[in-house]
């Protein structure tokens, strides 16, 4: 990689992080940029985490994704982090890897994935479904999850280029001679036929990335009991009317339920099925203005009729169903 593309990739993904912190109201005068001999890294103090910006150079054939640096685990992949490397064929992964950004391996035309249900995913060395990457193709109508996945890639299912805060991170940046560039066209089509996502039994999948099934025609799914983590924007202008949740979750970001978001504002979330109490539900961390309203359409489950007042629900005929 030439220096005059670092400098580009490196302050593209600045202007990104900064975008990013600042909506989430973090200071970002904790960031620090490093590197070794193969990768760029940012680390901010206030995540504990290292994540790989990019390569030193696009012409690897074989990477591999180290747990740690300095001390501290690797849990992320940038925005665009290995985009061009067309000559990778092969990347492995760590099992500390819990967020991948959007687009994290665009124009990588020979890299070598393990294809699963109609999806397409990367791995460790012990497991090649740690991280479902994206679709095997965009009109697809299904997807079965594998058990052993535990990541779903930001973006993964969505072509959108817009982020939940509504700003656009497919922009402009500022080249070294102080002109502006467009960034490159969204290289992803979403999935606007996924109607249905399964998930195998013993799923150990824990985190779903940003906006991940954004813009799909899915209207009811059921996450594994392992989901901790659901990115912001998850569900972004879907047509998700039901969901349901177990009391394993500990957070759900900013809009990640917005399913209607475009058709009828950015405060319309879709009903919560939650195998839990309403005691367990009060620790669940709801990130953003959207607190109040998703609580309020929270339903807990209940086997038998509830002798008390409030919103409780059962399955009948295998479909969520509140108790009148």
């Amino acid at each position: 990689m030439t220096y005059k593309k670092t400098f580009l990739v490196l302050l593209s993904v600045l202007i990104l992080v900064s975008i990013f912190t600042s909506c989430q109201g973090k200071d970002e005068s904790d960031i620090k940029i490093e590197k070794d001999k193969t990768f760029f890294y940012y680390y901010q103090e206030s995540l504990e985490h290292y994540a790989i910006l990019g390569v030193r150079k696009d012409s690897y054939t074989e990477l591999s994704i180290p747990a740690t640096f300095k001390g501290k685990p690797v849990k992320e992949i940038s925005y665009e982090a290995f985009k061009n490397c067309q000559k990778l064929e092969k990347i492995t992964l760590s099992d500390n890897l819990v967020y991948i950004n959007a687009y994290a391996f665009s124009n990588c035309p020979n890299l070598s994935y393990t294809t699963y249900g109609n999806a397409k995913y990367l791995g460790t060395e012990d497991n090649p479904y740690h991280a479902l990457i994206r679709p095997t193709d965009e009109n697809i109508t299904t997807c079965t999850v594998h058990s052993q996945t535990k990541v779903i890639s930001a973006f993964a299912f969505s072509g959108e280029v817009e982020t939940s805060g509504g700003l656009n991170i497919k922009t402009q940046i500022i080249d070294e001679n102080g002109q502006y560039i467009d960034l490159p066209e969204n290289p992803y089509k979403a999935c606007q036929s996924l109607t249905e996502v399964i998930f195998e039994e013993n799923s150990a999948l824990t985190y779903i990335n940003t906006e991940a099934f954004s813009n799909t025609s899915i209207t009811f799914i059921s996450l594994p009991k392992s989901v901790k983590d659901i990115g912001s924007g998850a569900f972004l202008s879907s047509n998700l009317i039901k969901i349901v949740l177990h009391n394993n979750i500990t957070d759900i970001r900013e809009e990640a339920l917005d399913s209607r978001y475009v058709q009828h504002g950015p405060l319309e979330s879709c009903p919560v099925y939650y195998f839990g109490t309403a005691e367990e539900w009060s620790a669940v961390h709801i990130h953003g203005q959207e607190a109040d309203l998703i609580t309020a359409h929270c339903y807990f489950y209940s086997e038998n009729p509830p002798t008390e007042q409030g919103n409780y629900w059962r399955y009948v005929d295998n479909v969520p169903t509140a108790w009148e």
